[in-house]
């Protein structure tokens, strides 16, 4: 190949014509754009470069900033056209709201999660950012609700709402300012222990191998965390004087009348700290957010407590401890009027083949639910793409010691 027909080649890669750009320029330049903080001009003269390494001249016409403006914005409308239709495919949808505050104004940003049936994954996608004048419930209700009727959703379809501060951000560990330092090492292992289980991944199958989910779709293993973080707080909290034994070393160096104040008020932030813990935690033991264990380790236990109290169908067998919780808490649910479950006794009542595979899932010695299809569909695109956020946790042990 000679010399121009070779750069003749590597300029059709760019252009199509002395007007137009062909789809691999638009991918390079948007690409490059994205990549760690790099702005629209730095972007432009970088594919320059490319451009001139390859022909060994530099371009007569090159990308305006303009250009590759327009460029990323059809690209964007392409991915969220894309990402909405699948969204629209899948049984149920969530949405995640955060906001901040910039000025008077709170941003305040929209993200949908479902199921991507094509792909088998979970998706989450950030759709919208509203200037909002303030953030009560009935003016951020309005807008998802807004946003969902412009994207063509049907709201029948929305089942999960979930703020990124909530339910699980409270800043209960903030009470704790009056701690000092003998905290420290305590709670900053546990922090750790937490940030160390919501970064790994967990798995799933799919075609009959086995992925994984990414980070912070843990909704399926989050009620039996829930219950150790609350067992553990509530040690502490019960039992503070021998847990806080530590703190007798202080006796040696602070006077026993500020000894007794820093001992009191502590014991004071750590009930605080768990009324916090259960008053923002406790969502994931009730309904409908416990339906989530149904993707979890105890699944079949949790099914058959399902099956006792929701279904009004008498026990296989002889309850075991676990079952009987699962039960009295299911119960405690719905004589309090909250029966939101997912659309699972839906889904039961109106499905004779979903009804008896969840029989027969009650009832096998083999209790893997990857093994019960439509059982495990339910579970992917009800249960999977739901988001534990990292700042969710976070906030709880957001302390100033």
């Amino acid at each position: 190949m000679t010399d121009n027909a070779f750069k003749n080649k590597i300029r059709s890669l760019f252009k199509i014509n002395k007007r137009e750009y062909s789809s691999n320029t638009i991918w390079l330049a948007s690409s490059i754009s994205q990549v760690g903080s790099i702005s629209m001009k730095s972007t432009i003269e970088c594919t320059k470069i490319i451009y001139e390494f390859l022909i060994g001249e530099p371009p007569q016409n090159w990308i305006s900033a303009s250009t590759l403006r327009t460029w990323h914005h059809d690209i964007s409308n392409f991915h969220i056209t894309t990402q909405i239709s699948q969204i629209k495919q899948a049984p149920v949808f969530g949405i995640m709201v955060d906001e901040s505050t910039r000025g008077e104004t709170k941003n305040l940003v929209i993200c949908y999660q479902a199921w991507n049936e094509q792909n088998q994954s979970p998706i989450a996608l950030m759709t919208h950012l509203k200037n909002i004048l303030g953030c009560n419930s009935e003016t951020v209700s309005n807008v998802v609700i807004e946003s969902i009727q412009n994207e063509g959703l049907d709201v029948m379809k929305w089942y999960h709402y979930n703020q990124y501060q909530m339910p699980l951000r409270s800043r209960w560990g903030y009470e704790l300012q009056t701690a000092k330092q003998y905290l420290n090492r305590t709670f900053l292992r546990t922090l750790n222990t937490i940030y160390g289980w919501l970064r790994s991944y967990s798995t799933y199958y799919t075609n009959n191998n086995l992925a994984q989910l990414p980070p912070g779709r843990r909704a399926h293993e989050m009620t039996e965390k829930v219950y150790e973080w609350k067992k553990y707080l509530k040690n502490i909290k019960d039992n503070f004087e021998a847990f806080f034994a530590e703190l007798l070393e202080a006796i040696d160096i602070l006077p026993s009348d500020e000894f007794e104040q820093l001992f009191d008020e502590l014991e004071r932030a750590i009930t605080k700290s768990y009324e916090y813990f259960e008053k923002w935690m406790d969502s994931w033991l009730h309904l409908p957010l416990i339906i989530c264990k149904l993707g979890g380790n105890q699944a079949q236990l949790f099914a058959n407590s399902y099956r006792f109290t929701i279904l009004k169908k008498p026990w296989i067998q002889t309850p075991t401890e676990l079952e009987l919780k699962y039960a009295n808490g299911l119960e405690i649910d719905i004589n309090n009027g909250n029966t939101s479950d997912f659309g699972l006794h839906n889904s039961l009542s109106h499905d004779i083949e979903f009804c008896q595979e969840f029989e027969n899932f009650c009832t096998a010695k083999d209790s893997k639910i990857h093994k019960f299809p439509k059982l495990y569909n339910f579970v992917k695109t009800h249960i999977y793409f739901i988001v534990v956020h990292q700042q969710q946790v976070e906030g709880l042990f957001n302390k100033q010691i």
